[in-house]
């Protein structure tokens, strides 16, 4: 009984802890500006895909950088 206490009380503690750390810390990206490199000429579908996809980087990426 004493073990498996021992080890649910563990368990709980390794939980928790990562939470607490996180909490703590600011995203990395906050304040920062996040470019895209497009090895491709403008207006073609590389392009087109890394502008849709950077409207939605700034959206999601935690900190909200700048683009």
């Amino acid at each position: 009984m004493r073990k498996t206490s021992l080890v649910v009380l563990l368990l709980l503690a390794s939980l928790i802890t990562p939470l607490e750390i996180h909490a703590a810390q600011q995203p990395y990206f906050h304040g920062k500006t996040i470019t895209l490199q497009v090895g491709a000429p403008a207006g073609g579908r590389q392009d087109r895909i890394a502008r849709t996809l950077a409207k939605y980087l700034t959206k999601y990426t935690p900190g909200n950088p700048a683009s």
